[in-house]
């Protein structure tokens, strides 16, 4: 990481280097595409749609599920079922999954009630969201039971491992 940072450096030296005199604004203008440029070219592609590890699903797996509060964002955490949220309870902003290859136990079942009940949304194996980046992620399993069509975001109340869905 420090050589890239070192090497993006050196390229935005002589990349400024080499932009013509002109107004300071033209100039501005100009190191900012050069810039974006430059660090868009260094930086390698984006890993698949909401997996920051990239490659395999496991590739960050430490056998938890995630949820951070977005009031105050403090982080829970469970490497088993959680029948409730706690103080991450209607607060969660941002949700991953790293949990363990298992058969039929490594995705989790985010659910809009406490103790397994209500709509819910499946999480894969190996993947985070965020409200930011994911707004329109909703509770889409479960249809007729309380909170379906609902944003999962600011509404998760439980959740437990199990089958992909």
């Amino acid at each position: 990481m420090k050589k890239r940072l070192i090497g993006l450096a050196v390229a935005l030296i002589a990349l400024l280097g080499v932009v013509p005199a002109a107004s300071a604004s033209t100039t501005r203008a100009a190191a900012k595409t050069a810039v974006t440029a430059t660090v868009a070219a260094a930086v390698p592609a984006a890993p698949a749609a909401g997996n920051p590890c990239g490659g395999s699903a496991y590739a960050c797996a430490d056998g938890n599920f995630y949820a951070w509060n977005g009031n105050n964002g403090s982080r829970c955490q469970w490497a088993g079922n959680a029948p409730t949220f706690g103080n991450c309870r209607n607060t969660d902003y941002l949700i991953a999954n790293y949990g363990y290859k298992c058969a039929g136990c490594d995705w989790i079942h985010l659910f809009y009630s406490p103790n397994y009940s209500g709509a819910y949304f499946c999480l894969p194996p190996g993947y985070a969201y965020g409200q930011a980046t994911s707004p329109g992620l909703t509770f889409n399993k479960g249809a007729g039971r309380p909170g379906y069509g609902q944003s999962i975001w600011y509404n998760a109340a439980s959740a437990s491992w199990g089958a992909a869905c």
